[in-house]
């Protein structure tokens, strides 16, 4: 995905104007936008690329240790307990090595928290798995 140095005050990809959000606190009235960019998804038998992005909002105080490494499943109990919490995860196929995510969250109805944001792409072909987490709070 894109890093800080990857940008100007103000970059463009295609026809999307982005800039950068270094905060950590993100009011909850705002979409939280998240853009990334997936290179050298490999190709199965019939030339098209399958992967799987798994993002989540989690309460910090549930403090789980390798948030999405191979915990899919005991994620998936606890965030269904606390409707404070966001998971999705998606089954993608596509024709091109390269993708370009862009994912708008609606905040509006959590509460003021500290959580952790997590974005996982495992490439279904190749086996690959890329993981990233960033710690919010989310404030009015």
């Amino acid at each position: 995905g894109p890093r800080q140095a990857d940008f100007s005050e103000s970059d463009t990809r295609g026809k999307l104007e982005m800039q950068p959000y270094p905060f950590s606190t993100i009011p909850k009235n705002e979409p939280l936008l998240l853009y990334f960019e997936i290179y050298n998804l490999k190709f199965n038998q019939n030339r098209n690329t399958r992967y799987t992005l798994t993002y989540s909002l989690i309460k910090k105080e549930l403090n789980i240790s390798g948030l999405l490494g191979g915990l899919v499943e005991r994620l998936v109990d606890v965030v269904t307990q606390d409707p404070e919490n966001i998971m999705i995860s998606t089954d993608r196929t596509g024709s091109l090595s390269e993708v370009h995510e862009l994912i708008a969250l609606d905040l509006s109805s959590l509460d003021e928290a500290d959580m952790t944001i997590t974005i996982q792409i495992e490439d279904n072909v190749s086996g690959q798995k890329t993981t990233i987490s960033k710690d919010i709070k989310i404030v009015k």
